[in-house]
């Protein structure tokens, strides 16, 4: 029960901060990118397919890690980051994969 709380928990925060921390013109396409990759890790159907979406999500937060968001945008990024993480781990991604990609985008 512990993991199904912390570890959404987690990337909630990352993809928060990682939205939170570059230009508006940019932002809403950034959330849409967000919100269709969840879209995408809840379609998957296999540990592959959500090991691919967790690497997606990686680089994506990587690449726009200095963007800047209101809070609407904020909230989209969080409800779309927890979704994300709850339909990975789903298909069997780990807990340590998931920490890893958290050292990484620090």
């Amino acid at each position: 029960m512990l993991k199904r709380i912390v570890l959404p928990a987690i990337l909630v925060l990352f993809g928060a901060f990682i939205i939170s921390s570059c230009g508006l013109n940019k932002v809403e396409s950034v959330v849409k990118q967000y919100e269709d990759l969840q879209k995408k890790a809840c379609a998957c159907t296999d540990v592959a397919c959500a090991r691919s979406a967790l690497e997606e999500f990686k680089n994506l937060s990587i690449k726009y890690k200095d963007l800047r968001a209101n809070q609407d945008q904020l909230n989209r990024v969080t409800e779309a980051s927890k979704n994300f993480t709850i339909c990975i781990m789903k298909r069997g991604v780990t807990i340590k994969e998931i920490m890893d990609l958290q050292k990484a985008l620090k």
